[in-house]
């Protein structure tokens, strides 16, 4: 079976479980193949598959269909214009959460970069590491805690941070939230798990298969969110900040308790328009 007959095979068997049958089979292929560019795949279109790799396809598509999310298949995913490797135990890096980094890097640059030292942030809840990763490589300048209270999160995001040479500026910490930061910090950026329990019945299938723990925030979402408001003042440097990512449904209450808190908070908009970032500074 050639590669041009594989993939239309494929892209006939996907159609019915992924909104991207196309896209899907040719990450499947350049998998395979261990290639990076779709391009590969039309010069190579006549090109045959070995036994071995025909074997491959099947497989990995079977686990396509039964509804077992593209990133976990591959143990990859995209974020930011990088690759991270991802399993079952960190949630999938989203294109929402690029927002996060944009007015992260704002902040930092507008509020930070005159002084004439390390400017010191926490990725609270690191999961993948993408967070912390992103703005290190965007900013050399950074000295990045990355915590996380799950040992297998704290190893995937270990193996991100050694592929991309970041161990001398990425220190990792295990521990629930704020708890394990035993310097002030300046900035602290989390995407905390927002969504909210009732929505368990609501998302799509096979975001059911991404870990419970990384997704859901309690009953109303903002259990964890609450926390680290809560309790995160007293490792925040004078002058420091919080960024979070939130659910654009929770703006009002979320609004609420950071100013019970005596939070200043400022939201800004993700591509599609939505809130999806607040700054918090203290009052």
């Amino acid at each position: 079976m050639t590669i041009g007959e594989a993939r239309a095979a494929t892209v006939r068997t996907l159609k019915n479980v992924s909104d991207a049958p196309d896209l899907d089979t040719d990450w499947l292929l350049l998998h395979i193949f261990q290639q990076s560019e779709t391009v590969w795949l039309l010069m190579h279109s006549e090109d045959y598959l070995s036994a071995i790799q025909e074997i491959e396809l099947q497989k990995l598509t079977r686990e396509r269909t039964s509804g077992k999310p593209l990133a976990y298949i591959l143990g990859e995913a995209w974020f930011y214009g990088r690759r991270f490797m991802v399993s079952p135990d960190v949630l999938i890096p989203r294109p929402a959460t690029e927002a996060l980094i944009e007015k992260s890097l704002e902040v930092i640059d507008s509020k930070f970069l005159e002084k004439d030292r390390p400017l010191v942030v926490a990725d609270i809840g690191t999961g993948s590491g993408c967070i912390a990763i992103a703005l290190a490589l965007a900013r050399p300048q950074l000295l990045i805690y990355a915590t996380d209270k799950s040992g297998i999160a704290i190893s995937v995001a270990e193996k991100n941070i050694i592929q991309y040479n970041l161990g001398g500026r990425i220190k990792l910490l295990r521990g629930q939230l704020c708890s394990p930061l035993l310097e002030k910090i300046n900035l602290l950026v989390a995407n905390l798990p927002y969504l909210p329990a009732a929505d368990y019945l609501k998302v799509e299938a096979e975001v059911t298969r991404e870990s419970a723990q990384a997704l859901y925030g309690g009953e109303d979402g903002l259990d964890l969110i609450k926390e680290l408001i809560r309790t995160c003042p007293a490792k925040l440097a004078p002058g420091g900040a919080i960024m979070l990512e939130f659910d654009p449904r929770q703006r009002q209450n979320l609004e609420k308790y950071a100013k019970q808190r005596k939070f200043k908070p400022k939201f800004h908009q993700d591509l599609s328009g939505k809130d999806r970032v607040v700054v918090l500074t203290q009052n």
